[in-house]
């Protein structure tokens, strides 16, 4: 056996780890394989943490210090301190990104894009987050400009962390205060339309750092909608809502949606946006501050990231709940509806309410164990009517209880509340799940996927991954093992591996100095030391001439007497018989002691008769 692995072992073939440096960005799989695929995974929690009230403040102080960056025609910006931040702009998102993003300037007016790719093939919608980085004329424009550039900045480290389906681009728009301005929506505008940019949501951001001072606490920030309806809530509607899903059930719920018909000063505050509506992109939403009555700064020298009224809170929270209501939105998975997993504990007397986003009619089902106390579980509709109620007076910690299973068709946020009615602290474990249409074609999202539906049945290499798999998976539809590193595409993926990456072929996921590789050439587990469970690790039975898939623990190959267990214990060869020692019987030694006399005494007596010779 040992010599049969040394030659497995010598046959593996030999890959360096793929680790080239590139600035072009069309080479992001080669250059990080290793950078999390994202398809069926939420990660909206991660992206939501991944954005802090400091570093957004420190970005808002620190693309201001590039000064007032007015532009009163496209020559101004050329030159100054426009030139100066659009300079910063693209430094910081290459920086953030780790060089995977895209920049370009667009226009004549030049407008900074940067573009995340998403890694699947095709011309599929993308997501947007925009903002302008021009300033009034006597500002250097803190929270007008300043607060919506720092969303931008705030949100590439995070999203770049990933390798997402569809792409993300981060606008920064210059020439809005520009004299019969402005200019870079329209430009922008003429860009999607040139480059057949499809857009799911547009993220409009404006200024962001002023709180109404009487306003609800969930109420401390808006995302604007426009009112087209409930057969076009999917265009805008859907995505405010989502918002303030992502705010509640991440962070403080600070986010109110509101209709753009609410707000009389929506045609003219935000003229630049409507030129892309106008365009025929309606997929926008604008997050804006809920104190503009209030923003006494507004286009005035005072407009400083020192200023006292600025809640800096505010625009960190709408920030994060954009970054994590894109992770949310791309986390979805072909055949699957939208699921979700907490835990979390709840005091005495209190409850804990979830919001769930509802865009098609469907059937809302809720699981969920708990330890250490009774408690009662409330699903309320978009207009806080009750649907469902279950008061329970007993709790499994070891069986999820099915709480809900409630057909819904109104759109909107639906709130779950579970409340704590014992009387000690309850632990959850709560499960949700729901289907969804968030482009309103009336065909289920887990029914569709960005590919077409086909490729989820057909497998070109037979490596039992279906070739929309293996695009999502970035591996070859035409070879079973992508990376050449003895492991099958499958195989890898299954046990949590890269198949992008041959370096992880020399790892040692288990760390037993046999490598992945080895362990799937062998057939052993590479996530455990001991793959057969005999209590002898499966490096020392291979060393040992053992089977490590088989439970020889009581075999005895050399017939010593000894278990092959006992001599991993005692540090022996179970190849190797050890010599046993002298066992002598209690009752041979009188014997040996009398035979020993009797022989001493015979010598005495021969060497008496010598002597009297």
């Amino acid at each position: 056996m040992p010599a049969v692995f040394l030659i497995i072992v010598l046959c593996l073939p030999i890959h360096g780890v793929v680790n080239a440096q590139s600035s072009s960005p069309a080479q992001n799989e080669q250059e990080s394989p290793n950078l999390p695929r994202v398809y069926g995974e939420n990660h909206a929690l991660d992206v939501f943490y991944g954005v802090s009230y400091s570093g957004y403040r420190d970005f808002v102080r620190e693309f201001t210090e590039n000064g007032s960056r007015w532009a009163l025609d496209a020559s101004d910006t050329s030159t100054g301190n426009n030139l100066k931040a659009r300079k910063y702009l693209l430094h910081k998102m290459v920086e953030l990104s780790n060089g995977r993003i895209e920049t370009e300037v667009v226009g004549e007016h030049n407008n900074v894009v940067g573009k995340l790719p998403g890694y699947l093939p095709g011309n599929n919608p993308a997501l947007i987050i925009s903002g302008h980085y021009d300033s009034w004329y006597v500002s250097i424009g803190a929270n007008e400009g300043g607060s919506g550039i720092a969303t931008i900045l705030s949100l590439i480290e995070p999203l770049s962390a990933y390798e997402w389906p569809l792409d993300i681009y981060f606008i920064a728009l210059n020439s809005r205060y520009a004299q019969w301005g402005p200019f870079g929506g329209a430009e922008i505008a003429t860009y999607f339309f040139n480059n057949q940019v499809d857009i799911l949501a547009m993220y409009c951001v404006e200024a962001l750092l002023v709180e109404n001072p009487v306003a609800l606490p969930d109420e401390r920030a808006f995302m604007i909608y426009l009112e087209l309806g409930d057969q076009n809530y999917h265009v805008s509607q859907y995505w405010a809502d989502l918002g303030r899903v992502m705010s509640n059930n991440y962070g403080q719920n600070m986010i109110k949606p509101v209709p753009n018909g609410d707000l009389s000063f929506y045609d003219s505050r935000w003229y630049e946006h409507n030129v892309l509506i106008d365009r025929g992109y309606m997929s926008m939403i604008v997050p804006f501050e809920s104190g503009a009555d209030y923003d006494y700064a507004y286009r005035t020298p005072e407009d400083t990231w020192v200023n006292t009224a600025y809640r800096y809170q505010s625009g960190a929270e709408v920030t994060a709940s954009i970054g994590a209501s894109i992770a949310y939105t791309m986390s979805r998975a072909y055949g699957r509806p939208m699921e979700h997993d907490f835990s979390i504990e709840i005091d005495i007397g209190r409850s804990k309410t979830y919001y769930i986003p509802i865009s098609t009619p469907t059937t809302i089902n809720v699981t969920s164990r708990w330890f250490g106390g009774t408690s009662s579980f409330t699903l309320l509709d978009p207009d806080l009517n009750i649907l469902a109620f279950n008061d329970y007076n007993r709790t499994s910690a070891w069986e999820s209880t099915d709480v809900f299973s409630q057909p819904v068709v109104k759109k909107g946020i639906y709130r779950l509340i579970i409340e704590n009615t014992g009387t000690s602290d309850v632990g959850y474990e709560l499960h949700y799940a729901y289907d969804s249409d968030i482009d309103g074609d009336n065909v289920l999202d887990s029914k569709e996927y960005w590919l077409d539906s086909t490729l989820f049945e057909q497998d070109s290499d037979l490596d039992t991954l279906s070739d929309a798999l293996e695009i999502i998976y970035g591996t070859d539809i035409h070879n079973q093992d992508t990376d050449s590193d003895s492991m099958p595409d499958n195989y890898e993926i299954e046990q949590g591996f890269n198949p992008r990456d041959p370096s992880d072929a020399y790892a040692d996921a288990d760390g037993d100095s046999i490598s992945n590789a080895e362990e799937y050439i062998l057939g052993l587990n590479p996530w455990s030391q001991d793959s057969d469970f005999d209590e002898m690790p499966d490096e020392w039975e291979l060393a040992h001439g053992l089977n490590p898939l088989v439970n020889d623990a009581q075999g005895d190959p050399d017939n010593d007497g000894k278990s092959n267990l006992e001599e991993f214990m005692d540090g022996t060869d179970p190849q190797l018989a050890e010599s046993a020692p002298l066992k002598i019987h209690w009752f041979v030694i009188p014997a040996i002691l009398g035979i020993g006399f009797v022989a001493i005494i015979a010598i005495l007596m021969h060497l008496e008769s010598r002597i009297v010779d």
